[in-house]
């Protein structure tokens, strides 16, 4: 018995010097380590907010790219009934592809041609500024308008339709950034 007792007692004794051990080395790992900080961005000591660091590194073009891509997306997820609810500003129009796309003489009527497809790269590579990107849409409602003038064409009409929400969503963001520079 006494044997079964000296050998539990030493058994428990390592369990607990492995146990130290661990704890041991479970704080020398935490000291290396940085604290982990809050995940907002508040500087709770002066009472202020601070952007955190990917933000500090964003570029003025970055921040408004993200800014302006959700009312890009309600241009993109567009659908027009009559063009059995496509979306033909997402379609790309090049020299190499014009005649495939039964449009020969585009680039007799388009000098400048444009399309949602370039645009969200634009947006996605933080090349704009806000009137170029207002630019770039309105030149892209224009060459529709201007390639196919019919009225009745099911493109102008594409195009009339997309005009009117692009018009709703500028009005929008300039209503935002007018309230944004009051705050300043």
């Amino acid at each position: 018995v006494r044997n079964k007792q000296i050998s539990s007692m030493i058994g428990d004794n390592q369990r607990k010097n492995r146990l130290d051990d661990q704890r041991k080395r479970h704080e020398a790992l935490r000291r290396r380590r940085p604290p982990k900080l809050p995940n907002n961005n508040s500087n709770e000591e002066e009472g202020e907010l601070r952007p955190n660091k990917k933000a500090r590194q964003e570029s003025p073009g970055n921040r408004l790219s993200r800014f302006l891509m959700p009312f890009f997306q309600k241009l993109w997820d567009m659908e027009f009934a009559d063009l059995d609810n496509m979306n033909p500003f997402r379609i790309i129009i090049d020299r190499s592809n014009c005649a495939q796309m039964g449009a020969p003489d585009y680039f007799d009527v388009i000098t400048k041609p444009m399309n949602l497809a370039w645009i969200k790269d634009k947006l996605k590579k933080g090349q704009y500024e806000l009137k170029g990107f207002f630019d770039d849409v309105e030149l892209m409602i224009k060459n529709c308008l201007d390639y196919n003038s019919d009225p009745n064409n099911d493109y102008h009409k594409a195009a009339l339709e997309m005009r009117k929400s692009y018009k709703n969503l500028r009005r929008h963001i300039i209503s935002i950034f007018r309230k944004k520079q009051a705050k300043k």
